[in-house]
């Protein structure tokens, strides 16, 4: 089907046995215990390095053609991450990369060292950064190894190593560092001079950020299971302490951050192996955002430990110190967001260029995007774009029925009309190109996402009477779930319908129902049974506007959007109008909520960074550091952002429901949203005060409208503590308070 990636994120068969094999050996040969004595001995352990070897890990790490097993980045990013969770005590990425290099180069004396590597007659390393005044520091394994590549200047040495050459030093991550003294009358190799050394260099520093971004990601994994079992176990007041916000919610935003540095690793890792153009900048935001995750993850793991993760005796100081260890030999995590930059923004690329959501998808996904923003080009021009701005309504009739003229009216439903249903990656495509436009769509969406549970729990007749409109895009429904005294507590719902034979009366009050004064229907939640647990008395109706007993009164947001609160008094609702069961409401409201979780929210983000990166080149800012480091951090948001989402696509597209990760991808993309906007608001300066229906300003006002749009964000379809308690309790397993 087209649409389908090529990639698949399970791992191949060949993958878990690789995975399965290191695993086994790291859980014999790296213990807790083990870690901690080889802390003793300049933190290295002989005897795992000898059963590392004798697996192969070296060997895998190099082309076939030079004696090695040939594999790819992206199956050795696979193991760093168990040798990451075990922290195990052997420079295992910084021998892998060492090795690449030497054969990278492939030079006579190149692969005369790399043979020996290979053999295991040496342990070859690499010192990350360039050597400064004749000395290079903290070289990861330079303490243990017998040679070490380090650029120096514009050349690339092959440096033995002895005592007289080498300083070991003592570091917070118990690792084997030494500084490295190249002196003049030294018997080193020279591997290359000139532009090959370094262009050899930054590639080699590329595998490293990927596999130690890999190695952190196994770690903070480690610390946070760790952590999620301490809390389910450690009690306070009767509870255990997991069922405390103040714990569940920062261990939710840990497991978020991890999936999307693990996501992300998985990116930067394949895209070498894909002849993609982008490895640098991947490579760098995979790193940084890997560091810093890891170094967060590992805070609250000591934290919450309280006074006993403070303690030697307790394991989850060990990954507190190596999350901010391994990372810093290179360099801290805004460094590595300047390089992602340098890579991004270096060859004077401009916006067409910052979104390559599509890279793991097949070629008529990229088509259907341009054939989506011609369409817009011409359906949707500044005077609508204008109108919809300043009436704050986000929909338009004709622009929906053109919109249905295509198929973009539920993209990948199957159809009468014997138009082609898009695959699930083309239907994301459209949405995303036309959520991202802030095309007038939200109408369809809300509606679309009523008709799935039509669909799926709604009568044949319902069905017959609002599907084949909807597709048409002749049919329009609000949601009504939210009200007033209740929030993102749906199940607390105070409307109430009573039976009345084949009708039902309706009273009650509906809250952001957000184009509920012009829309045709309301998804209406009530109340059919007062007594009993609160999630089972519910029942769910489709609800004509155009009737009696029915107020919409307009409410302002501070993004400029209207939205409304609706009062329902003796409101008659035929039975027929019922979706699904009498009180069997609360599965129709989960198949709704399961849809408004996994909607797209990174447009908005992608819209905001390109506005600013548009400023910045305007105004010829775009080197300077700050700008550069800034753009670079809500870049690598932004990735993850999407990557989440795919994910969620992903898992739908192959028959699995992302109870938990459809929640994380709105949880990273609107707390990302409300984060950027104020950060890139800063960085822009007082002109960023300036509006959208201001002439003077810069990029037409969509700095200052992001900002007011963001918090909304983080409130609608569910707040994000909504969004943490579901990823505490589905992918921590974390109890209910």
């Amino acid at each position: 089907m087209p649409g389908e990636p090529p990639m698949n994120l399970a791992p191949t068969e060949e993958q878990e046995a690789l995975v399965a094999s290191f695993a086994d050996l790291l859980a014999t040969y790296a213990t807790p215990e083990r870690v901690r004595a080889a802390e003793a001995t300049a933190g290295f352990d002989p005897e795992l390095w000898k059963a590392l070897r004798e697996v192969g890990v070296v060997e895998m790490a190099v082309p076939e053609s030079h004696g090695g097993w040939g594999a790819g980045l992206a199956d050795l990013a696979l193991v760093a991450e168990r040798v990451g969770a075990a922290a195990a005590a052997a420079p295992v990425v910084e021998a892998q990369v060492a090795a690449r290099l030497l054969a990278a180069l492939d030079t006579e004396v190149a692969r005369a060292a790399l043979a020996t590597a290979v053999g295991g007659e040496r342990l070859v390393t690499i010192a990350v950064r360039p050597a400064a005044a004749g000395v290079a520091s903290l070289v990861p394994g330079a303490a243990v190894a017998e040679e070490v590549v380090v650029l120096d200047g514009d050349r690339l040495l092959l440096v033995p190593l002895r005592d007289g050459t080498r300083t070991a030093v003592a570091n917070l991550a118990a690792a084997p560092l030494a500084d490295v003294t190249l002196g003049a009358d030294m018997d080193v190799t020279e591997l290359a001079r000139g532009e090959a050394a370094i262009g050899a260099f930054e590639a080699a520093l590329d595998d490293w950020l990927v596999l130690t971004a890999s190695t952190l990601v196994g770690l903070g994994a480690t610390a946070h299971r760790l952590t999620v079992g301490y809390a389910k176990e450690r009690r306070a007041w009767d509870l255990p302490i997991g069922a405390y916000q103040a714990v569940a919610h920062p261990l939710a935003n840990g497991a978020t951050a991890l999936d999307g540095a693990r996501l992300l690793v998985a990116r930067a890792a394949g895209e070498p192996g894909r002849g993609g153009p982008r490895a640098r900048e991947l490579s760098a935001m995979a790193f940084a955002f890997a560091a810093e995750t890891a170094r967060q993850v590992t805070y609250d793991g000591v934290h919450f430990h309280g006074g006993n993760g403070f303690t030697l005796e307790f394991d989850v100081q060990l990954y507190y110190r190596r999350a901010r260890g391994w990372a810093r030999v290179w360099d801290e995590p805004r460094a590595a967001y300047r390089r992602a930059a340098a890579a991004r923004y270096g060859g004077g690329q401009g916006p067409e260029h910052v979104t390559d959501v599509d890279a793991d998808v097949d070629g008529s996904v990229a088509a259907l995007r341009a054939e989506v923003r011609a369409f817009l080009a011409e359906e949707f021009p500044p005077e609508l774009e204008e109108r919809v701005y300043r009436s704050g309504v986000s929909h338009d009739d004709t622009f929906v029925r053109r919109l249905a003229e295509r198929g973009w009216v539920g993209p990948g439903w199957e159809r009468a009309d014997g138009r082609r249903a898009l695959g699930p990656y083309e239907a994301h495509a459209v949405v995303d190109e036309l959520t991202k436009a802030e095309a007038p769509v939200y109408a369809i969406g809300t509606t679309e996402m009523v008709a799935n549970v039509i669909r799926a729990v709604g009568s044949e007749a319902l069905r017959a009477e609002i599907l084949p409109r909807f597709l048409r895009g002749e049919v329009t429904i609000a949601l009504g779930m939210t009200e007033p005294e209740v929030g993102s507590d749906v199940a607390g719902v105070r409307t109430r319908a009573r039976r009345d034979g084949e009708r039902w009366i309706v009273n009650g009050q509906k809250m952001f129902t957000t184009n509920g004064h012009i829309t045709d229907y309301i998804f209406l939640l009530t109340r059919t049974r007062p007594d009993g647990p609160k999630h089972a008395g519910l029942t769910m109706f489709l609800v004509r506007l155009d009737q009696p007993g029915i107020e919409a009164q307009a409410v302002y947001t501070l993004s400029g959007e209207r939205t409304n609160i609706l009062y329902l008094s003796d409101v008659v609702v035929e039975d027929r109008w019922r979706i699904g069961d009498v009180d069997g409401g609360w599965k129709a409201l989960m198949i709704a909520l399961q849809d408004e979780h996994s909607a797209p929210f990174s447009p908005h983000l992608a819209r905001l960074v390109e506005a600013v990166e548009q400023w910045a080149r305007e105004r010829g800012r775009i080197d300077e550091p700050d700008v550069r480091e800034r753009l670079g951090r809500w870049a690598t948001a932004l990735r993850v952002a999407q990557l989440l989402e795919l994910r969620t696509i992903w898992m739908v597209a192959n028959g699995q429901v992302p109870v938990a990760e459809g929640p994380m991808s709105k949880l990273f993309s609107t707390e990302s949203i409300a984060g950027a906007a104020e950060d890139l608001t800063e960085l822009v300066g007082p002109d960023a005060l300036r509006g959208r229906l201001d002439p003077t300003a810069v990029v037409g006002g969509r700095i200052e409208h992001a900002l007011r749009f963001s918090l909304g964000t983080t409130i609608y379809a569910g707040t994000s503590e909504i969004q943490r308690n579901i990823i505490a309790q589905q992918r921590c397993g974390l109890p209910r308070k």
